[in-house]
């Protein structure tokens, strides 16, 4: 099986084990941090949404880790590493699941506010087809940084939090708890909840592609 061997392919030589580790989330220490930083992280967003604070929003978008084990579920793949995939993937749904009851909680106590302009904006469907392309392009970018020879991976995984999918988790959250319309709440849910999944679709699809081209030597993004 492809998954069942844990090797580190030549073109992840460079990675140190401390990084694998890191973005599969296979310590202890990461996992804690994984989720005390995803707490924080929709807190603030849940607080910056209601509130109409976009540079709240924007905030919450640098503490999150949430791409950060996107990207490991695609370097499991890799290094045939099976636990990291699975772990990985476990993450990745308990942050979207730590998000979107956050965002209900502190919605909750706002329930009979009106809908921020920053709520309406994350919810239109006008933006989801260039938050798909943006995505793609971010998981190339990923890519390259994660596979260049300088170990810049902190600077992917910052390119990758400027699409994060926080904004539209915790706002999917925050809408359940709001008193309107039953057939609005569910359409403005959906639409957030449509394009954070075209978020992590675009980022894992178009990084994969880049690590698979490397790996058969059809590019070459030594630096």
């Amino acid at each position: 099986m492809f998954l069942m061997k844990n090797t580190i392919p030549k073109g992840f030589l460079h990675l140190k084990k401390n990084i694998i580790n890191s973005l599969t989330l296979t310590t202890k220490q990461n996992k804690i941090s994984f989720i005390l930083k995803m707490v924080l992280a929709s807190l603030i967003c849940s607080f910056a949404l209601i509130g109409d604070s976009t540079p709240g929003v924007l905030g919450s978008i640098l503490i999150s880790p949430l791409i950060g084990s996107g990207i490991g579920v695609i370097i499991a793949i890799i290094t045939k590493n099976l636990f990291g995939f699975f772990n990985s993937w476990m993450f990745l749904l308990i942050g979207i699941v730590i998000m979107f009851v956050t965002g209900a909680f502190i919605g909750w106590f706002y329930r009979k506010d009106k809908l921020s302009y920053e709520m309406k904006r994350h919810s239109s469907k006008k933006i989801a087809w260039a938050n798909l392309f943006s995505s793609v392009i971010v998981g190339i970018a990923m890519a390259f940084f994660i596979l260049s020879n300088n170990n810049s991976i902190l600077l992917g995984a910052g390119t990758a939090l400027a699409v994060s999918v926080v904004p539209y988790c915790v706002n999917s959250g925050i809408l359940l708890t709001k008193n309107i319309d039953k057939v609005k709440k569910k359409t403005l849910i959906k639409n957030n909840l449509n394009i954070a999944c075209l978020h992590i679709i675009g980022i894992l699809i178009s990084c994969f592609l880049i690590f698979f081209l490397t790996l058969h030597k059809k590019i070459d993004i030594s630096i």
